[in-house]
């Protein structure tokens, strides 16, 4: 026969192999001999690796990522093939003959416009397992992508500032090719106190010494050759409120007691409205008194008073 199981070996050791043919007039030199083998256990290969995709293209060059395998084999895996196939060509070539250790690979030097089908091999001390292949084809051309960006979640309902403050709008943006950024204010243009910047990945609005007036939806339009997109971010800047609307008017006005009565604050400030403070001073002293700290009506009987004596009042709103 011509395959032999070579036995008793010593685990671990390496050894070669070479064979003589015997015939009736003697014994043939010897043939040349094998490459090393490493007596060992047989080990299985790894499984194939998990999403091969393409995750940038140029005009001269392919980016590809992969998850590592769900079954690595009964050894470690310790690298990865990327084979390609040109479109029309039958034949996959290796891309690379040090494995990479890391789940992505760079082919540059790529010729323009052609088009080219992956695949990615997972290997270990047992060989190379089954090939995970790219989906589709891929054309060695600069890549597009449409505008998008990631709102954190400060954003997503109202982005709340105090007066005085600093409104920071920041966008992580992302689109090839990188997306013309522009900002408006309630569908108009922001305003001159507010400093834009734009980098390649980003886009931020900033306004220090934050108004009332800086509250409203913030527009951000993300725009290029393969689409637009539109993120809105509603600004409040709360601040104190506005006085409470008059005039101050006396009801029921008794010895030692009178109603008063008061309108809501044409602005509370961003906030709701807690309460109003209600003060009284003596027309003849210059002094004011808290007569109730959180009044939550838009009225109050004043009782206590000294009968013949003239007052005044004032009423302050107060919010969150």
């Amino acid at each position: 026969m011509t395959r032999y199981r070579s036995t008793e070996l010593t685990e671990g050791l390496k050894y070669e192999h070479r064979i003589l043919a015997v015939n009736a007039r003697g014994i043939s030199k010897p043939s040349l001999p094998s490459k090393p083998a490493v007596a060992a256990d047989p080990i299985d290969p790894p499984g194939c690796p998990q999403n091969p995709r393409i995750t940038e293209t140029t005009k001269s060059s392919v980016s590809l990522a992969w998850s590592p395998p769900d079954d690595e084999g009964d050894a470690k895996v310790d690298g990865y093939l990327i084979e390609m196939q040109k479109a029309g060509t039958v034949a996959w070539l290796k891309c690379n003959t040090t494995p990479s250790l890391i789940c992505e690979y760079t082919l540059s030097n790529m010729p323009q416009g052609d088009q080219f089908k992956f695949r990615v091999l997972a290997c270990n001390a047992g060989g190379c397992g089954e090939a995970a292949e790219v989906p589709g084809t891929v054309s060695v051309t600069e890549m597009s992508e449409p505008p998008d960006y990631e709102l954190e979640l400060k954003y997503k309902d109202v982005y709340v500032v105090r007066h005085g403050g600093v409104v920071r709008l920041s966008l992580p943006v992302k689109g090839k090719p990188p997306p013309n950024c522009s900002w408006s204010k309630d569908g108009a243009v922001v305003s001159n106190r507010a400093m834009v910047a734009h980098t390649e990945d980003t886009s931020e609005l900033v306004i220090k010494g934050a108004e009332r007036t800086d509250s409203g939806v913030y527009e951000l339009l993300l725009q290029n050759k393969v689409g637009k997109k539109k993120a809105q971010i509603k600004v409040n800047v709360i601040g104190r409120p506005g006085a409470a609307e008059g005039p101050l008017t006396y009801e029921e006005i008794q010895a030692n007691s009178v109603k008063l009565s008061w309108g809501v604050p044409g602005d509370n400030g961003g906030a709701e409205i807690l309460g109003y403070i209600v003060e009284r001073g003596e027309v003849c002293r210059n002094a004011w008194y808290i007569v109730d700290g959180r009044v939550t009506d838009t009225q109050l009987v004043v009782k206590g008073l000294k009968e013949g004596t003239e007052y005044h009042f004032k009423v302050t709103a107060e919010n969150t």
